[in-house]
């Protein structure tokens, strides 16, 4: 009687166990990053990086093979200063910011121009690695690209990323809005700006 009441309770020890690390693993997984329904007209744009440093032009270079490898979106990379996306460094954002992008609509509801920066200034005071550099270029693209905050950290569009690079959660959010039929008529002529807090160690 005892040995089957001592198999009963190990039995349901171990029921329990596995429940409570089920329920971890799936409030641990990261819900998809969400998307605005600001987009291209396709999951494609032009991007000047000439305007910078050799050091940021690598970096900002880094950030746009990184999307491009992930076969969501194809940034394609001019000197041309008419580009869809300038990507660029501005020191005048805050000390309180690594980055902003600036995004403008056409009268067709798509978007029409986007300015990204980097602030090398807030970079350097919070001793931010090449790397970890790249993470807040990437998330900057990803704003260029239509993708909004994630308020989980494992994302690259995390509103203070700093360690992580782009995510299946974020090529998951790109994949749907290209896919999804766009209310352009409440997007004409708009003006979007996303403000990136620094991530201090």
């Amino acid at each position: 009687m005892l040995k089957k009441l001592i198999k009963i309770s190990s039995a349901i020890i171990m029921i329990t166990a596995l429940f409570i690390v089920s329920s971890i693993t799936v409030s641990a997984a990261a819900q998809m990053t969400p998307h605005g329904t600001a987009r291209w007209a396709s999951a494609t744009a032009t991007i000047n990086t000439s305007n910078n440093s050799a050091k940021y032009q690598k970096i900002w270079n880094k950030a746009v093979k990184a999307w491009n490898r992930t076969g969501v979106f194809e940034f394609t990379l001019t000197s041309d200063s008419s580009a869809q996306i300038n990507a660029s460094t501005n020191t005048g954002l805050g000390g309180s910011f690594t980055g902003m992008t600036y995004i403008t609509t056409g009268s067709d509801g798509y978007m029409q121009s986007v300015t990204s920066e980097l602030n090398p200034q807030t970079l350097d005071v919070y001793d931010y690695s090449t790397s970890e550099r790249v993470n807040v270029a990437e998330h900057e693209l990803g704003h260029a690209i239509g993708l909004l905050h994630n308020p989980n950290r494992a994302s690259v569009m995390f509103a203070a990323n700093r360690y992580y690079s782009i995510q299946k959660v974020d090529t998951q959010s790109v994949q749907q809005l290209y896919a999804t039929q766009m209310d352009r008529v409440s997007m004409r002529n708009k003006k979007i700006l996303f403000r990136d807090p620094v991530n201090v160690k």
